[in-house]
């Protein structure tokens, strides 16, 4: 038989979402600083589509932004980076998601897992 995806509206319709969990920023970080202005772009569209519909048939939804968190320095224990050039980026885009999404509810995941961590 074949299957049918919903698009992300059709789903988010069909339970009268009123809430939606944004986690961006991980990913795109590889881009590094030279794809910050093409993920900012992106975010600011995804958030006026969102807050344009009404997924609940009255009002727009929440919307809330986690950022990624920090990559943490396993490198004496595996064959993994020490994460110093992952964190930088992976600052640069959770700050562009607190910036754009400055009226929006924001978690900073990085933080709380830098500090976890023990990192600085």
């Amino acid at each position: 038989s074949e299957g049918h995806f919903e698009y992300p509206d059709e789903w988010l319709t069909r339970h009268k979402t009123d809430v939606i969990l944004a986690c961006f920023g991980f990913n795109e970080s590889y881009r590094g600083p030279e794809g910050l202005d093409m993920f900012k772009a992106e975010l600011t569209a995804f958030i006026e589509h969102t807050m344009a519909q009404k997924y609940n048939d009255t009002t727009a939804p929440q919307l809330a932004f986690i950022s990624p968190i920090a990559f943490q320095d396993l490198s004496s224990e595996n064959d993994l980076p020490t994460g110093v050039k992952e964190n930088e980026n992976l600052k640069l885009y959770a700050n562009a998601i607190e910036e754009i999404a400055n009226s929006l509810i924001f978690h900073s995941s990085m933080h709380l897992t830098k500090v976890n961590h023990g990192m600085p």
